[in-house]
């Protein structure tokens, strides 16, 4: 269920046309710091369920980091940066 937000914001993406590369550096920025804070805060927690939501936050973080990727492989036609951007993507 987390992940349906990144989904909806990719399929939105591709109805639009092909993105600017913006949207990609917007997601590629997004991505790094949900994916350090999400790192940072699971370290400090002790409490199993606290520990797993930021675990989910790093997790969406990852995804939107190889998103962010591949929308900028696709702006600047670079097939292998895109390739390798949504693979991680959904690999995830």
């Amino acid at each position: 269920m987390i992940k349906t937000g990144i989904y909806g914001l990719l399929r939105v993406l591709t109805f639009l046309g092909a993105p600017e590369a913006w949207w990609g550096y917007l997601l590629l920025g997004i991505g790094v710091s949900s994916g350090l804070l999400g790192v940072l805060f699971a370290l400090a927690q002790h409490d199993l369920k606290k520990l797993l939501a930021y675990h989910s936050v790093e997790n969406i973080g990852i995804i939107a980091l190889g998103a962010g990727l591949g929308i900028v492989g696709v702006a600047s036609n670079n097939a292998t940066l895109a390739a390798l951007g949504f693979a991680e993507a959904c690999s995830t």
